[in-house]
């Protein structure tokens, strides 16, 4: 008889500690908003850009960098070009 007792006190400790926590569970509207959440986060990512987009936004900077520079190069000549036949009729 004092096994039993025992092993029920033990059980009404295990009981007080359940009791304990459950105040500090989720409850299914708590889980709800976090559904919410998430779908409203798993909306968004495709919309994002990826590693894969910032290398080819990249590529294309670069792309764009050298027609800049080639273009600055061929400004350059042409005018120094002109000024050279110009000073040439001058004279």
């Amino acid at each position: 008889m004092d096994d039993v007792l025992k092993r029920l006190g033990m059980m009404e400790v295990q009981v007080g500690s359940i009791a304990a926590v459950i105040p500090h569970l989720a409850t299914k509207a708590d889980l709800n908003e976090i559904k919410g959440q998430v779908n409203g986060i798993a909306a968004t990512i495709p919309h994002l850009a990826t590693k894969a987009d910032l290398n080819d936004l990249r590529s294309e900077i670069g792309c764009m960098e050298t027609r800049i520079i080639k273009w600055i190069i061929t400004t350059v000549i042409a005018t120094a070009a002109l000024a050279f036949t110009i000073a040439k009729f001058v004279h």
